[in-house]
């Protein structure tokens, strides 16, 4: 079966089944998978396929996709390394084409839950954007309802991604700086100085863990350096700083803060991830340093 088009050809409905299909390639197993081909259902595809699907959470950003309503975050990130590994569709997978091994593929709930963190003109100094880490359900929701508005990241998606990469990579490090003994705590995988994996979007080899719950409030303090440019239609950064230079300058501080909160909480990641008043905190810490 040939298909003349890749974005709107292809299985509408059954992602789970064709995904144990393909696991069991090979295998001359005696089982059959009932299909059916429809034709000509282009111009509506996308309520063609809300109607064949029950469960509306896990698949609402499969619809977005085939909407094309991920374009304007597209149009910010193509040529970034990490984009072929964006999951824009359920149970989307890539390949590295040197290896043959499967790549390890980033929600883009999360693509869409850290740019809005950076949305200035949803969340500003009093307004910490908590449901990024707690509910990206909800972060998609709200994209989904305006996603022109996201053009505005084209100059700055990057940079946030570059961000994030950093900090992921040197949260523990900064912390230790301060005398803090990071890999004695539980959730940090640290194991005698062994790669333990991968930072999310750079692929740099970590030995220590960082969970969301801390990283999510330390990078979305930086927001304070973002600014509408003139005409309004894009977001810059103030004064053309560098968010990574005033990451520099200020992370010993600020991982220290973060870190005195989580164990002033019982040291829970989830817990400090949820907490408007860390948010707060690190917002303060890097708009002294800016």
């Amino acid at each position: 079966m040939e298909f003349d088009d890749n974005s709107y050809h292809g299985d509408i409905d059954g992602g789970h089944t064709y995904k144990i299909i393909c696991n069991h390639k090979g295998e001359n197993l005696d089982q059959y998978v009932q299909f059916e081909v429809m034709t000509g259902v282009e111009d509506i595809i996308e309520e063609l396929a809300r109607a064949r699907n029950t469960s509306v959470q896990v698949d609402e950003k499969s619809m977005a996709e085939l909407a094309k309503k991920f374009d304007p975050i597209k149009e910010g990130l193509e040529g970034q390394p990490f984009y072929n590994r964006i999951a824009f569709k359920q149970n989307q997978t890539e390949t590295d084409d040197e290896t043959g091994k499967k790549l390890r593929m980033i929600d883009a709930r999360d693509i869409v839950a850290i740019l809005g963190m950076f949305d200035i003109d949803h969340f500003g100094s009093d307004n910490a954007p908590t449901k990024a880490y707690s509910s990206k359900s909800s972060m998609l929701a709200m994209y989904l309802k305006e996603p022109e508005h996201y053009r505005k990241f084209t100059n700055i998606a990057g940079d946030i991604f570059d961000l994030y990469d950093v900090v992921e990579t040197e949260f523990a490090y900064a912390y230790n700086a301060r005398n803090g003994r990071y890999g004695r705590k539980g959730y940090s995988g640290y194991k005698d100085g062994k790669v333990i994996g991968k930072s999310k979007f750079g692929q740099r080899d970590l030995i220590y863990r960082i969970p969301d719950g801390l990283l999510y409030p330390v990078v979305a303090a930086f927001r304070g350096l973002v600014v509408n440019n003139e005409t309004g239609d894009k977001f810059t950064w103030r004064n053309g700083v560098e968010p990574v230079d005033v990451w520099k300058k200020c992370k010993e501080d600020l991982v220290e803060r973060v870190m005195k909160f989580a164990l002033s909480i019982g040291d829970n990641p989830n817990a400090v991830g949820k907490d408007s008043n860390v948010w707060d905190l690190a917002y303060m810490t890097v708009m002294f340093q800016k």
